[in-house]
């Protein structure tokens, strides 16, 4: 990982000598130490990088959806029965700390789901290994932002539907420049996708108060 951190180094001097920093062995700044020479194998190193990496997104993907402040720290929970994934989250752990924003880190084999906690799955590849919770409470109010998807929901549908209604006159299909048309049905998809988004997100929120 700190030949990653040369390599990151250039394009992030501050936060990387921060990491390194705190990485085992630490001796030399990232400064003055040996650039990784060209061809040498990094395989293992970066598939680990790839585990840590995906646990950040997943809570930065959690953070986004659930609306919290970016400023605001989060206590974050990963489980995962891989003993060698686990000693890899230990040891990148002030690195999750500070690229997540997370306060307080649990690495653990398993354990109780934490309350007000939003999961998702990360880490191991395709097989993502590792089940990741963030806890919300105190940092989110649920009834208000239940209110504030349900909202968004109704007016991506309505607008959805306008959008239908559009593409599906042939009139408008067979006159309009190509362009206009193709740029409607990639809006449509687009709100597809949206809708999809705010009804997982509902289900969520709805799931976390039962």
């Amino acid at each position: 990982m700190r030949d990653t951190m040369k390599l990151l180094h250039p394009f992030m001097p501050f936060i990387t000598e921060e990491i390194a920093e705190k990485l085992p062995g630490y001796e030399l700044s990232l400064m003055v130490s040996e650039f990784p020479k060209e061809g040498t194998a990094y395989k293992e190193d970066a598939g680990r990088m790839e585990d840590v990496m995906d646990i950040i997104r997943a809570v930065r993907n959690i953070r986004t959806d659930m609306n919290v402040a970016p400023s605001a720290f989060t206590d974050c929970v990963c489980y995962t029965a891989d003993a060698g994934l686990r000693a890899v989250l230990s040891t990148s752990e002030e690195y999750i700390k500070t690229l997540a924003r997370i306060k307080g880190l649990v690495i653990a084999e398993t354990g109780e789901r934490p309350k007000y906690a939003v999961s998702a799955l990360a880490g191991g590849g395709e097989q993502k290994k590792v089940e990741v919770f963030v806890p919300l409470g105190g940092l989110v109010d649920f009834d208000v932002e239940e209110k504030r998807l349900a909202k968004e929901l109704e007016k991506s549908e309505v607008e959805r539907s306008g959008v239908a209604k559009k593409l599906d006159n042939k009139e408008f299909t067979e006159k309009a420049p190509a362009e206009v048309v193709e740029k409607d049905r990639a809006r449509l998809e687009a709100l597809d996708e949206k809708i999809a988004k705010l009804n997982a997100g509902l289900l969520r929120i709805r799931s976390i108060k039962a």
